[in-house]
């Protein structure tokens, strides 16, 4: 009977032991989510700057090339204006 329960007795050590280990194990996994969980936010929030910075530069690129095209239209109806000059003048020259 002794000898049974000194059986239980380091069987139940064993079991203290397996769950040490595996507190141990949760305690690692649980630190390097934290550290997981804070790096990504760190990488997410350099991701949210640069994303600004990108909506900022598209801004000021679209609105240049609105610029462009309200120059580009004005210069061309100045070209089709000039252009109808040129032709009055040259048939009254050849007039």
């Amino acid at each position: 009977m002794e000898e049974t329960l000194i059986q239980i007795l380091n069987e139940i050590k064993k079991v203290n032991n397996r769950l040490v280990n595996l507190e141990t194990g949760q305690e690692r996994i649980e630190t390097k989510v934290d550290h997981l969980s804070s790096e990504m936010r760190s990488h997410f929030n350099h991701i949210e700057g640069k994303l600004d910075q990108h909506q900022a530069v598209f801004k000021v690129v679209s609105d240049e090339m609105k610029s462009v095209n309200f120059d580009v239209d004005y210069l061309s109806s100045k070209t089709g204006k000039h252009d109808t000059e040129i032709n009055n003048i040259k048939k009254k020259l050849q007039s």
